[in-house]
């Protein structure tokens, strides 16, 4: 990431562009704030953040693809092992598992990080807001991932399922109910 930041990091006309909004919405000059931008507007073609945008996907997309690499080596190698099928099987919930730990994060954050660098360099789509895709479809997607990742280990994995169900089922009423009997009387 310290390669990405050495190309992302803003220079002085770029501290300048962003500055009056920063001053209006947050009181404070971005000469104090360090952050990293792709400069769309930039007076001349902002390459640096172009090839910025450019390596940090590509670090993304080794990384996604190392992932899928080593998870299928370790299911081929747990496949050619002699375990009992009690510690296979425990062996193929913990990888399901793993994959799926992988694979949400990549979904719920990198994608939406290709959505805001990428969105405004189409500007031959006509999209009239941009700021629209950012907002409604980014934000949520990445303030959801901490919610999500404990979800899955808890029901991907069979024993921590089962011990939630039998939580869960400790406060559902039971299925046979004792009902008052009425009894009607009759006077004579």
């Amino acid at each position: 990431m310290l390669i990405i930041a050495i190309w992302l990091w803003p220079d002085n006309s770029t501290r300048e562009k962003f500055n009056p909004d920063f001053v209006s919405k947050y009181n404070e000059s971005t000469k104090y704030i360090p952050f990293f931008v792709a400069n769309y507007g930039h007076p001349d073609f902002d390459k640096n953040g172009l090839f910025g945008m450019g390596l940090a996907t590509i670090i993304a997309i080794i990384s996604l693809s190392l992932d899928a690499f080593f998870a299928g080596k370790i299911y081929f190698a747990l496949r050619n092992l002699n375990l009992s099928d009690h510690v296979k099987k425990m062996h193929r919930n913990l990888l399901i598992t793993l994959i799926a730990q992988t694979t949400i994060p990549s979904i719920l954050t990198f994608i939406p990080c290709l959505i805001i660098w990428f969105v405004p360099l189409l500007s031959f789509l006509k999209i009239s807001d941009p700021s629209y895709y950012v907002n409604s479809i980014c934000v949520p997607m990445l303030c959801i991932y901490p919610i999500i990742d404990p979800l899955v280990i808890t029901f991907a994995l069979v024993d921590y399922r089962e011990a939630i169900s039998r939580k869960f089922r400790k406060f559902q009423p039971s299925s046979t109910a004792i009902f008052p009997t009425r009894f009607q009387t009759t006077i004579v």
